[in-house]
């Protein structure tokens, strides 16, 4: 039996694989993310909040070491905490890892300091 997206559930840490549209909508690219809203709003809701993940610098980003979401094939990349936004959880493709706890609480400091 097939789960609504609404049960689907992830959590703040989570680093997900998106199908990620091109603003043109005319083609698909796969991404991560970083899960940024809590784990209630997740399960209830259809969609989540995430930041997105580059291996472009950015006065806004964070490093996120090699191995660090529990990847051994992950490449260093940056969390870039100034880009947030919402996605459907269908877009999902797979979870790839998470991020410890120092990082996340990182990601939330720098967040907070922006806004």
């Amino acid at each position: 039996m097939k789960r609504m997206a609404s049960e689907i559930s992830f959590e703040q840490d989570q680093i997900l694989l998106i199908a990620f549209p091109f603003s043109d909508l005319s083609k698909m690219k796969q991404r991560p993310v970083l899960v940024f809203s809590n784990k209630i709003h997740n399960y209830i809701s259809s969609d989540f909040v995430c930041c997105d993940i580059t291996s472009n610098l950015d006065n806004y980003s964070i490093l996120l070491e090699r191995g660090c979401s529990g990847r051994k094939d992950s490449k260093t990349s940056r969390i870039k905490f100034s880009k947030i936004f919402t996605l459907e959880k269908s877009l999902v493709v797979k979870e790839l890892g998470r991020v410890k706890n120092e990082k996340f609480n990182q990601v939330r400091k720098s967040l907070s300091e922006l806004v």
